[in-house]
């Protein structure tokens, strides 16, 4: 079973996340070559500690064929992440693996909350047009009755254009 990435951007690069078995899974390949180091230690040392939750995604990759991507939890990303000592790092790429350290958890949960807010969004937008659509229908309603009520009043009267005074229900009568 393959599952459709979501690209999350998080300052000028895009992250890969997949929802696996109810869980939000982070692609960690793409992190290590932003951050400047081994893919091929990373991932050893993933698959290495069971408390990672480490997961081979399967997923469609641009060229329509299905490619394995290395994924941990998004509640787990933090922990391997601080678990990089950014002094093991080439200089070039420390302030980016701190700028992931800092803030990369908070980003993905800024995006998830601001989709789980598109999706009430969406759903209100839908209760709203279903309310419109019923208000629209109360006041064909309506207007039926004041017509119908309109016609009634004039076979009551014989027809005639004359005024048939009716009953106020706003004056009350004391």
């Amino acid at each position: 079973m393959s599952s459709e990435p979501i690209r999350i951007l998080f300052n000028s690069w895009l992250l890969e996340a997949y929802k696996y078995n109810g869980q939000l899974y982070i692609a960690c390949k793409p992190i290590c070559e932003v951050i400047g180091i081994s893919w091929q230690a990373q991932n050893a040392k993933l698959k290495a500690d069971s408390r990672l939750n480490y997961h081979d995604i399967v997923t469609v990759a641009a060229d329509g064929k299905e490619r394995s991507m290395g994924s941990i939890p998004k509640s787990k990303l933090g922990a391997w992440l601080y678990s990089i000592n950014p002094r093991k790092v080439n200089y070039e790429y420390r302030q980016k693996l701190e700028q992931f350290q800092e803030n990369v958890v908070s980003v993905i949960d800024s995006y998830l909350s601001n989709e789980l807010t598109n999706e009430k969004m969406k759903h209100f937008e839908d209760v709203i047009l279903e309310l419109r659509i019923e208000m629209a229908e109360v006041r064909a309603e309506n207007d039926y009755l004041r017509k119908d009520n309109a016609r009634l009043r004039k076979e009551r009267s014989g027809g005639a254009d004359r005024y048939i005074p009716t009953r106020d229900l706003n004056k009350r009568s004391y």
